[in-house]
């Protein structure tokens, strides 16, 4: 039976959270209180914890105003907050925000283990990423922040992808220049198709549409045919 409630919401944890008060958290599948993962979505703020029977626990959730959450490093009041995997509040980065990790701002500075204040801004834990670099490769790294990479290659020139921001982000290597015999790598963690662990992607000799991937945990996943003269993912 669906119920009503106004904030703070009363949720059973799977266990004693009376240490992580006025910390992010999540539901797992059951409906249970649970700490969310790093940089993960939450519904509320704890604010009163259960320690026996059903660990029944109080939540604060967005549209609050101004609430108490607990800071996990430094912090600077208008510093967009995300979560650690203990539930503190630290600052997001600028592409933590582009990722969609943001949950928060903070409105008072504060540092390590401070009750500061924030207001909860939500946070899908996800987003859509677009845009393009285009880089001279050996000279300036593929970005992790855009859809499409394009890569000139000339001559024997390597460079490394850095993880995806988010699990289910897509990404798009394109050889735009292959000049004076190119040997161009980029190197990484990939997986191919069938999810064999991979370091290198080799561009080949083509200008042309190289391979598309998609985050997973730990990797950059082939979804498509690795294309164009030479190139090659192993």
């Amino acid at each position: 039976m669906s119920t009503e409630q106004r904030n703070p919401i009363t949720l059973p944890a799977t266990a004693d959270l009376s240490a992580s008060l006025f910390c992010g958290v999540t539901i797992n599948t059951s409906g249970q209180l649970v700490l969310p993962a790093a940089g993960a979505p939450i519904i509320g703020v704890l604010y009163a914890a259960g320690i026996g029977g059903l660990f029944q626990c109080e939540v604060m959730t967005i549209g609050w105003g101004k609430i108490k959450v607990k800071y996990g490093g430094t912090v600077t009041a208008l510093d967009p907050l995300k979560v650690a995997s203990t539930g503190k509040f630290v600052t997001a980065s600028a592409s933590d925000v582009a990722a969609g990790f943001q949950v928060a701002v903070a409105i008072k500075s504060g540092s390590l283990n401070d009750i500061g204040e924030a207001v909860l801004s939500g946070g899908s834990g996800a987003a859509a990423v677009t845009g393009v670099d285009d880089i001279v490769l050996g000279t300036t790294a593929p970005s992790a922040a855009t859809a499409v990479t394009f890569a000139q290659t000339t001559g024997t020139k390597t460079g490394v992808l850095p993880n995806g921001l988010f699990v289910g982000q897509a990404k798009r290597i394109v050889q735009s220049v292959a000049a004076a015999s190119p040997i161009g790598t980029i190197t990484g963690a990939f997986q191919t198709i069938a999810g064999v662990a991979a370091t290198t992607l080799a561009l080949g000799t083509a200008v042309a549409v190289i391979a598309d991937f998609v985050w997973v945990v730990g990797a950059w996943r082939l979804t498509s045919a690795v294309t164009g003269t030479g190139s090659s993912l192993s």
